[in-house]
């Protein structure tokens, strides 16, 4: 199965949105809880919050995109302006 092109920028947008904004409750109980890995400056850059990041954070960031996507979930209003127009050079 190929995905369609607005199938991947949905799922690449919902996967950076993982990786970038936090969610607005701090419940880890519940399966919409989100801790950003990185933080978008306003000049469109990003930074680790932790040093010892891994590439098992990245995946269940994209994992937790995937279930996301299945499910129906749209990206967040609160996602930054630079990082979706970064989204569309990528």
């Amino acid at each position: 199965m190929k995905m369609q092109q607005w199938e991947l920028m949905k799922l690449r947008e919902l996967f950076v949105q993982r990786m970038t904004v936090d969610s607005d409750h701090h419940d880890r109980r519940r399966t919409d809880f989100n801790q950003a890995i990185f933080t978008v400056r306003e000049d469109g850059s990003t930074f680790a919050n932790w040093n010892d990041m891994d590439m098992n954070m990245v995946l269940k960031c994209f994992n937790d995109a995937v279930k996301d996507y299945l499910q129906g979930r749209k990206p967040s209003a609160k996602m930054d302006t630079h990082t979706r127009e970064g989204l569309s050079h990528a």
